[in-house]
């Protein structure tokens, strides 16, 4: 979440007409008081712009969620992807937060890490290991009319995310949208599974 290209929900985040992209840096999370007299924000993302010490490199995907980014730890040299949920504020935001923290200590090979979370005026965004794959829904529609898949490939595949889900439940975590899209295949062949 990467989150894998994991879609998310609006905001342009398109660069400017002349071909040069956005620098700005936007500020992080307001205080409870200035939620309330803020004015909306125009929460936009786009290549180059940054997001604390992470810059921006483009857009991965969108949803009716929110969106996500794929983007490049400076501090630490690394990619990582950044999902920022537009669908979530106020309360919603708080637990979505408290999660994504308890998340973030579930550890296990096939649960994607969660490196940070936090707000950006009020809405939450989490910045994730960035992993190169595709979601099981994607290969599965590649395989397109090769029939049922073989009970045995089924329960090898499948055993990785009952792993990662026993790890998440003894930690008191549930995932409460287990889908074909939340389940990635990486490049290496391992299984991930996301959002929780």
């Amino acid at each position: 979440m990467s989150a894998g290209p994991t879609p998310l929900p609006a905001g342009d985040g398109e660069p400017p007409a002349d071909g040069e992209p956005a620098r700005a840096t936007l500020p992080l999370s307001l205080a409870p008081s200035e939620r309330a007299a803020a004015p909306p924000v125009q929460l936009s993302l786009g290549p180059g712009s940054t997001l604390k010490h992470y810059e921006v490199i483009r857009e991965l995907g969108r949803g009716g969620m929110g969106r996500v980014f794929l983007a490049r730890d400076t501090r630490l040299a690394r990619l990582c992807a950044i999902k920022l949920l537009l669908a979530y504020s106020g309360e919603r935001a708080e637990r979505f937060l408290s999660e994504a923290r308890a998340t973030a200590r579930c550890k296990h090979e096939s649960i994607v890490v969660v490196y940070e979370v936090d707000e950006l005026h009020g809405f939450p965004y989490m910045v994730l290991e960035y992993i190169e794959g595709r979601t099981l829904r994607e290969w599965m529609r590649e395989r397109g009319g090769e029939g049922p898949l073989p009970p045995r490939l089924a329960a090898e595949m499948m055993i990785p995310v009952v792993q990662a889900l026993v790890c998440a439940h003894e930690m008191g975590i549930v995932h409460r949208d287990l889908k074909p899209e939340n389940i990635l295949l990486t490049e290496a062949g391992q299984i991930k599974v996301l959002d929780f």
